[in-house]
């Protein structure tokens, strides 16, 4: 009996918690990025001109410009050019393979 309850908090625990983890990233990812994208609209537009949500509008708009840029040919080989120099180096080989392993 209580080794099935054990297994049932498990499978609950299995399901909430990767829903969970995603959105609390989410929600953090979304306040600071209108936290940063906040201090730099404020300063291009001033504080009276500036409304909630913009600077998420703002990164995501950023973020599809260097999207742009990067898929341009040239900027292509220098990126890979900078990434045959990274997996030269022994630990930092190791870190920077795991999260392009994470790219879309």
């Amino acid at each position: 009996m209580l080794k099935k309850l054990g297994n049932l908090l498990m499978k609950g625990l299995a399901t909430v918690l990767p829903i969970g983890m995603t959105i609390y990233v989410v929600t953090w990812m979304v306040g600071t990025m209108d936290s940063v994208m906040h201090r730099l609209l404020s300063f291009l537009i001033g504080s009276e001109n500036y409304h909630p949500g913009m600077g998420v509008l703002a990164g995501l708009v950023l973020l599809i410009i260097i999207g742009v840029i990067v898929n341009n040919y040239l900027v292509k080989r220098v990126i890979d050019l900078w990434e045959a120099w990274l997996t030269r180096i022994p630990l930092i080989k190791t870190v920077y393979s795991a999260f392009r392993d994470v790219e879309i």
